[in-house]
């Protein structure tokens, strides 16, 4: 190879991989072709892992197995190329034996109504279900063994000819159900063949059945009476898209519109040019306001609707039409409708809505109208509200008059008996039921209070839209709702809907007897006589403030029952009652009876083997009737005798209470709901067998949830979030009670039966989340909170759900082929699945899981990428540390505990936490110190000490409470001598549950906020902590042990340099003010001129530049104008001359020069120049000039400074030294005032 060729290496990654098979369920003697799949072309080596088997290694990316053990495996392949491996996620496989029939045994022939026995036989097979089909359209799953009676109902027309039913109706039961809108109108016979399991006796029975005609019903959405703008730009729209078939839900109607002037019938309604006439058999009629005939104001628009050659009754709209421009038309639309005419006791849900109104501020106001009112306020007649329309001539018709207001005055006679205007509307004299107008608006009506209106809302009466709540409307009743939009005091408009309410049942008397009995043992019985046929009865009972328990639900108007015992405090009084509603739905308001029903006494409050017995006999009866409504009472009332034994004590150890508990759950479990309502009786009675006090087995806790799975699914009808909220919550709470009621003697039994739990409610959460279209649901349920969240794109979220707060990251999801998932959080506040298998007090649990968005099944992820985060927080409630230690601590004393226990194998953690009682004076502060150990051996607490961290093999230490001043004078003397606090000392570590494995323990993190614990995961599984209390002990010492001189010397140090440095100085500074002291004073030069003669002081300085010695002659000369001086040598032997930056005065008294006369002041002859050889330009004489101008201000400080006073070096160090003391001492009484205040409470 070239060396100077540039080589590229290339790091290669592992490659992706994942198992395929053809299948997940195999047989034992079958071989198995698993496939690594890859995307990597190049060679790769694969290991592949069968569960325990010993792994297998191979180059090819498929292998065969045959795996001969009946179970469950988890097959991984790894793969690697040399420069890495990666391993698939786990693909599960169950391999079960072969199931080989050996044959079917059953008689050659049997007779009608006569049981038949079947025995199905298997020489192999794992796992065995059977599914059975015995010919006659009948069939299940059961056991190797079933017996079958050939016994059915059968239906036959009115000429005697059998209708053949759907093979999705059972014709074996007790109960018979066909389907809605199945039969068509006529008269039938239901045949049933009836024989008592047990039994050879058998008889034959049957009903007439009449299936009646119902005509179809035609609607008008926009109301019954609307207010029309005259205008060019108004267009009216009607529509009759809510008309209905209801023998056809879904028929395809032809519709009939039709509109005449409301004063004269038969007339056209359209006229002038801009008339067209509109499609009248459209499901919506559209029409230009203008379009109307101008003669008239008022018009009738009638709709009828036609199925099947079957005609509607007319739907009628009366159009106002009024010329005022400011009008704006309103309608009133149904928010949920149900049909016409509506129900008393079924919510009314209208809305107003106006059209042409635009965006500005609207406001709404509802009022309630009584049809055909009779009593002392006829005068407060309907036509009030529209009294000032007034009449023309007949052949115009009505005419508008001025709309001002939205409530308009009452019309009616006046004092002077003279008719007011708009009484000639209605004639001479007010109608009566007798002499009813024809037109519906000309009905009289009484407007009903808006205080009793607005109580008979759930929603006010000044919204867009009204809620009637059910039973305020009085039944066989017509109500008019009028809707009045207004904008800040402008009238807009309104609009009218008459409403009919149905007849409630009438005529009927129910009866309940006997008045008083014993519980379980009396039978009561209700008797209704009505004369109806098609009233269906509802009875039920109560007993305090608990939920109504339903006895029957149907058309029998008899029902023999018995009841649990009353409450002793309302004298075991128990209400029972009676709901009635008839063809068209409407209900009788629920009519109750009180009856006594005592206990029966029993001694040791324990169910031995002859309740057990009765128990179990009472319920083969009742199921051989096929009767599910008695088999599900008989249950619930056992079930609450029983319930009230154990809560007198009935000991869970004695007697059959778990045998019981079997039986009845299994019975529940095995009852097929109907209805959503028996749905919820059944999760309701499954929940009050969970009280009894004995541990549950695991095969019923294991049928609860099988059962739960039916029982409240989202795919029941109606489809979506199990209807309510509420049915929900009780399915959560009946998970829970299982969870929490199942013996956890065993870990593979606990695991399952969380698993089984939590995929119940995943189910319920997750059609819950497709079911309302929202992105998150959280139900919360006693002691356990379920939460689902849907995630469309990959992004990191944080949940919270009670005191824990959950951070998941962004991969979460993983490499999935679609990022959309749901994460569902569920948490079990209190549980015992942990307990006794982790040291310590295990807290909450919280259980993660993941699931497609599209088919909802779970992801299982073998370990995150990014783990999962869990912030756990406390859990402790005030009432839980009733029993701990309350501690004292004075503020001369030391409190210090120790505490051992702490595990140096162990991921745990220490956590230590104070609380201080609330007082109502202000305390000292105190300082808490912690430190730990390897053992037992070790010094006391020192107050140099501060809180560390424990390392893992430490195992005890000590933790000291003190006056954070206890070694100083406190500034407040108004503080607290006591203070009282109580000491946790817990080992935590966090906890990691795979329900197939035994509990992990993990090494927790510190959190963000006192009393709180970090964990990380990861993996998918259920997560927990664990505290255990530690052992400690208490002693109390003396702070004044701990008071003494201060061991930080460097202050001390530090003066001490300062002054010896100051001593050095001072000394040298001395000698340096000797010396310039010598160099000051006047230098008298040596000459022959007598006293009186003139002195002239000759002043020199030198600059800062000039030499450190001067050793030669200076001369100087002055010049006049009259001539020269003689030359004389400045110099004095006795003193160094001319030295850096320093000034000599020479005086002279004998000059000749005329020009210096006496008393002319002062001369400065500047110099600024070099007088040396080897300077600059080497001149050593210069002449210098006078300066005329006077110095400047620059040139007076150049020269006057060198010489001019100033103070001596000893002085100025004196004053720095004596400065530097000062500024210490100061800092030292701040720094002390300072710490001081340090930590002090406000």
């Amino acid at each position: 190879m070239n060396p100077l060729q540039s080589v590229e290496v290339k790091a290669m990654a592992a490659p992706a991989v994942s198992v395929y098979t053809n299948g997940t369920v195999f047989a034992t003697d079958a071989d198995i072709t698993f496939v690594a799949v890859t995307k990597e072309a190049t060679p790769l080596e694969f290991t592949w892992f069968f569960g325990e088997d010993l792994p297998v290694r191979t180059r090819r990316r498929s292998i065969q197995r045959r795996l001969s053990v009946p179970q469950w495996y988890r097959v991984v392949v790894q793969a690697s190329n040399g420069m890495g491996s990666v391993a698939s996620e786990p693909r599960r496989v169950q391999v079960q034996r072969r199931v080989v029939a050996s044959g079917l045994v059953a008689a050659d022939s049997a007779l009608v109504n006569a049981p038949v026995t079947f025995q199905c036989r298997v020489t192999f097979g794992t796992d065995v279900a059977y599914r059975w089909d015995f010919g006659d359209g009948t069939g299940g799953r059961g056991n190797s063994s079933a017996s079958h009676v050939y016994s059915s109902w059968s239906l036959t027309n009115s000429v005697g000819s059998p209708v053949p039913l759907p093979p999705a109706i059972s014709t074996h039961r007790q109960t018979f159900t066909v389907p809605h809108y199945f039969l068509e109108p006529g008269n039938y016979t239901a045949l049933a063949q009836v024989q008592v399991r047990g039994s050879p006796v058998h008889s034959n029975y049957c009903v007439g059945v009449e299936v009646r005609a119902r005509a179809p019903v035609s609607v008008i959405s926009e109301g019954t009476h609307l207010f029309v703008p005259r205008t060019p730009l108004s267009t009216m729209v009607l529509r009759g898209s809510l008309s209905y078939d209801p023998d056809r839900p879904g028929a395809t109607l032809r519709y009939h519109w039709a509109c005449t002037p409301a004063s004269a019938p038969g007339r056209p309604c359209f006229a002038g040019p801009s008339a067209r006439s509109p499609d009248a058999g459209a499901p919506t009629l559209s029409f230009a306001a203008d379009s109307l005939s101008s003669g008239y104001d008022q018009f009738l628009v009638t709709l009828t609707v036609s199925s099947h050659g079957r005609n509607s009754s007319e739907a009628q709209v009366f159009l106002s039409t009024l010329p005022d421009v400011a009008l704006r038309r309103v309608h009133i639309s149904w928010e949920t409708f149900r049909g016409v005419p509506v129900n008393w006791n079924e919510e009314l849900s209208l809305r107003a809505a106006c059209e042409d109104c635009g965006e500005a501020a609207l406001s709404y106001s509802w009022d309630l109208f009584l049809v055909n009112a009779t009593g002392g306020d006829r005068e407060e007649d309907f036509e009030a509200y529209y009294s000032d329309v007034q009449e023309a001539v007949p052949s115009r018709g009505r005419q508008p008059a001025a709309w001002t207001s939205m409530h308009l005055s009452a019309s009616g006679p006046s004092e002077d008996g003279s008719r007011g205007d708009g009484d000639n509307l209605v004639g001479h004299f007010l109608p009566t039921a007798s002499a009813r107008p024809a037109l519906l608006v000309d009905w009289p009506k009484s407007p009903v209070s808006r205080a009793v209106f607005q109580g008979y809302t759930a929603s006010g009466i000044t919204g867009q839209t009204v809620t009637v709540k059910p039973h305020s409307l009085r039944p066989g009743e017509t109500y008019v709702l009028q809707a009045a939009v207004a904008s800040g005091h402008s009238f807009l408009g309104k609009a009218q809907l008459y409403v009919t309410v149905n007849q409630a049942p009438r005529d009927v008397a129910c009866q309940v007897q006997p008045h008083r009995g014993l519980e379980a043992d009396t039978v009561f019985s209700v008797f209704c006589t009505s004369g109806r046929p098609d009233f269906r009865y509802e009875f039920g009972y109560q007993i305090g403030n608990a939920s109504k328990c339903t006895l029957y639900r149907g058309t029998d108007a008899q029902h023999y029952f018995a009841l649990p015992a009353g409450e002793p405090m309302d004298g075991y009084q128990v209400l029972v009652s009676t709901v009635i509603t008839d063809g068209d739905g409407s209900q009788t308001q629920p009519c109750a009876v009180a009856v006594t029903v005592l206990p029966r006494l029993h001694g040791d409050r324990c169910p031995g083997q002859e309740v057990y017995n009765a128990s179990l006999r009472n319920l083969s009866t009742l199921q051989q009737m096929g009767s599910d409504t008695e088999v599900r009472n008989y249950v619930a009332v056992t079930t609450r005798v029983l319930s009230r034994w154990a809560r007198e004590g009935g000991s869970p150890s004695c007697g059959q209470w778990s045998g019981i508990q079997d039986v009845f759950i299994s019975s529940i479990c095995r009852l097929a709901p109907q209805d959503q309502e028996e749905a919820t009786d059944s999760v309701l009675l499954l929940r009050d067998l969970l009280r009894f006090p004995n541990k549950m087995s695991l095969a019923s806790a294991l049928l609860i949830l099988d059962c739960a799975h039916t029982l409240l699914a989202p795919s029941r009808p109606p489809a979506g979030c199990a209807v309510e909220a509420g049915q929900v919550r009780e399915l959560i709470l009946l998970v829970s009670g299982v969870l929490e009621a199942s013996d956890h003697g065993h870990s593979r039994s606990s695991g399952r039966l969380l698993e089984e739990g939590a995929q119940a409610i995943a189910d319920v959460l997750l059609g819950c989340l497709s079911s309302r279209g929202e992105h998150r649901v959280h139900v919360s349920a006693g002691q356990t909170e379920a939460q689902a969240q849907l995630h469309r794109h990959p992004q990191s979220s944080v949940q919270s759900l009670g005191p824990i707060q959950v951070r998941l990251p962004v991969d979460l999801a993983g490499w999935e082929p679609s990022p959309c998932y749901v994460s569902q959080l569920l948490l079990f506040r209190r549980s015992s699945f942990l307990q006794g298998r982790a040291p310590g007090q295990v807290g909450a649990l919280l259980a993660l899981s993941l699931h497609r968005c599209s088919s909802r099944r779970p992801l299982h992820k073998p370990r995150l990428r990014t783990p999962v985060t869990v912030e756990f927080g406390e859990e402790g409630a005030p009432g839980d540390r009733r029993n701990e230690t309350t501690f004292v601590l004075l503020r001369d004393r030391v409190n210090v505990h120790h505490f051992a226990g702490l595990s140096a194998a162990g991921p745990e953690a220490l956590q230590i936490r104070v609380e201080f009682s609330q007082l109502a004076a202000r305390v000292f502060p105190v300082m808490l110190l912690v430190r730990c150990v390897a053992d037992a051996v070790g010094s006391g607490v020192r107050a140099g000490d501060v809180p560390v961290r424990t390392p893992v093999s430490h195992t005890q230490g000590y933790l000291s409470l003190l006056d954070a001043d206890y070694d100083r004078e406190s500034p407040n003397r108004y503080l607290t001598e006591t203070v009282s606090y109580v000491v946790r000392f817990q080992g935590v570590r966090c906890l990691l549950w795979d329900p197939r494995r035994e509990p992990e323990s993990l090494p927790p993190q510190p959190a963000a906020s006192p009393g709180k614990v970090n964990c990380s995961y990861n993996l998918l599984a259920t997560y927990s902590i664990a505290r255990r209390s530690l052992n400690a002990s208490f002693e109390s010492r003396d702070v004044a042990q701990f008071r003494g001189c201060p061991e930080n010397l460097l202050p001390s140090i530090f003066i001490v340099a300062i002054t010896i440095l100051y001593a050095l100085l001072v000394t040298k500074s001395k000698r340096m003010d000797r010396r310039e002291k010598k160099k000051t004073g006047y230098i008298f030069l040596q000459d022959s001129a007598p006293l009186s003669h003139q002195l002239y002081a000759v002043v020199v300085d030198t600059g800062f530049r000039a030499p450190a010695r001067f050793t030669a002659k200076v001369y100087i000369v002055l010049c006049g104008e009259d001539g020269l001086s003689e030359p004389r040598e400045l110099c004095c032997p006795e003193k160094l001359l001319f030295e850096r930056n320093s000034r000599h005065t020479f005086v002279l008294s004998h000059v000749m020069v005329k020009e210096l006369r006496q008393g002319r002041g002062r001369w400065f002859f500047p110099a600024e120049c070099w007088l040396a050889a080897g300077r600059r330009d080497g001149r050593v004489e210069r002449e210098l000039a006078c300066l005329r101008g006077g110095l400047g201000f620059r040139k007076v400080g150049a020269i006057v400074s060198p010489g001019g006073p100033r103070p001596r070096r000893t002085q100025c160090g004196s004053v720095a030294f004596t400065l530097l003391c000062a500024y210490a001492c100061l800092a030292a009484l701040v720094t002390t005032a300072g710490h001081g205040q340090v930590g002090h409470f406000p």
